[in-house]
């Protein structure tokens, strides 16, 4: 359903001149078009490599996913929608394009006490039919719950070739105690088999990496354990795993910690704050992926200090293949921490707003938000780190503290230039205030709004 380099119409010039072309549009997107797709009500929804999915339950029994090709310049095909109905109430679903890949979880019904079963399917995005290559067209899968008081459960799944990632988190209320519960399995898709899989209590969030190795973020305030672990596992299930873990101390103490590529001590006034953290906002833990080999952690914690109010710090955590880096906001005396975009010392660590990450993708981190009547659009630029030669980091960092075995093995990110833009005001918008910002993919931002007729309708602009 894409263009290759061997299935391309373009010549490699072509695709070039093309490339470049989207990389300037990137500059200036003033003159993105607008594509308008109405729905009924708002369920699960992808985007990915051009193709917008939507779910909407028809009944108990039936799901309708709804796909749209978006407009492309780049591979210029036509504009395309199809349905494929589902024979299930699905609770999430995810997509490939590039392997007409379509993942979708439904409830399984019963499952033993305090448990949840979930049936996850492998489909094609074109029918919904069962996928050829699929060992098994379905997983079952259990996560703890407390039936009875069950109030939400969320799901978060990453496709990564021949890789499934899902993880189930399960949040409930019994006896005025919440309870937490996390889960993530990993298989190999084509080949039917668990590759590795991880349940504790608590909350966590999780993007896959390269090389059969994940990022997770543990959170479990009733042991007052907030963990980040990075999970080296193999194609053989058969074969042992390699868990890295930092926990907060080695995070927030202010000791160095070393990455290829940087040396990293943090700022002695978030220092002092960590040390008087009282609780963290699970609820807006969250791990963004970012291109193959890379993932962004946000989360807030919520420290105490001599205010009469708890303050909500906003931190983030740049992880790459090459790096690990810190991203957090600096939060000011006076409650303000409104700061612009800029580059902070040599070794790719930045100062951000809060809440400036709204989605990633590749190089770009984008935000949207509404300033004196217009979208705010606040991204990285794009950039080829591969032309630009740097030192080995233990050149000029000497021996490393804490080692990190062969996940890190590639060529630093840094020096990246921050540009800001600003999105285009919708033309079908009513209400600026009624536009919700959702994310983004190489070349459409996708929004969608609350019409006059309080109609939900999605706005992809095309850049």
């Amino acid at each position: 359903m894409q263009d290759g380099a061997t299935s391309s119409r373009f010549t490699a010039v072509e695709r070039t001149k093309k490339l470049r072309a989207l990389m300037t549009a990137w500059e200036d997107i003033s003159g993105a078009t607008e594509t308008v797709y109405e729905v009924d009500r708002m369920a699960a929804y992808d985007l990915k490599q051009g193709i917008l999915g939507h779910a909407v339950h028809l009944d108990q029994q039936t799901t309708a996913i709804s796909f749209h090709r978006l407009p492309s310049r780049i591979s210029e095909v036509d504009t395309k929608s199809w349905t494929s109905k589902i024979p299930a109430k699905i609770a999430d679903f995810a997509m490939d394009p590039s392997q007409d890949l379509l993942i979708t979880v439904e409830d399984g019904g019963g499952g033993p006490d305090e448990m949840l079963e979930y049936h996850v399917n492998i489909l094609l995005m074109t029918c919904g039919n069962e996928h050829p290559l699929a060992a098994k067209s379905s997983f079952r899968i259990t996560a703890t719950c407390h039936k009875g008081a069950m109030q939400r459960e969320d799901f978060q799944m990453s496709i990564r070739g021949p890789l499934l990632a899902l993880s189930a988190s399960t949040q409930a209320e019994s006896r005025g105690i919440r309870l937490m519960w996390w889960h993530l399995w990993v298989w190999d898709w084509r080949k039917g088999a668990e590759l590795t899989a991880e349940s504790h209590q608590g909350q966590a969030g999780f993007a896959l990496l390269g090389n059969y190795s994940y990022v997770c973020f543990r959170v479990e305030p009733e042991r007052n354990n907030y963990s980040l672990n990075i999970t080296n596992f193999s194609p053989d299930p058969t074969l042992p795993q390699q868990t890295i873990n930092l926990g907060l101390p080695q995070l927030a103490t202010g000791t160095t910690i070393y990455k290829p590529g940087c040396n990293l001590h943090l700022d002695t006034a978030f220092e002092q704050l960590a040390h008087n953290i009282t609780s963290l906002t699970t609820q807006d833990t969250r791990i963004f992926n970012c291109a193959s080999d890379e993932a962004i952690l946000q989360l807030s914690f919520r420290a105490m200090s001599n205010h009469p109010t708890a303050t909500v710090i906003p931190f983030y955590l740049h992880i790459h293949y090459a790096a690990v880096v810190m991203i957090f906001s600096k939060m000011q005396r006076d409650g303000t921490h409104h700061k612009p975009w800029k580059d902070w010392g040599p070794q790719t660590t930045r100062w951000l707003r809060e809440s400036d990450l709204s989605d990633i993708n590749g190089l770009r981190y984008m935000r949207a938000e509404v300033e004196e009547g217009h979208l705010a659009l606040f991204r990285m630029s794009d950039y080829n780190s591969h032309a630009v030669p740097r030192p080995h980091p233990i050149d000029y960092l000497g021996v490393p503290q804490v080692e990190l075995p062969h996940l890190f093995d590639g060529p630093i990110v840094s020096h990246l230039r921050f540009r800001e833009s600003h999105l285009p005001t919708p033309k079908s918008l009513h209400d600026i205030n009624g536009l919700i910002f959702l994310r983004f993919d190489e070349e459409h931002i996708l929004l969608y709004q609350w019409g006059q007729d309080h109609k939900l309708s999605w706005t992809v602009l095309t850049v």
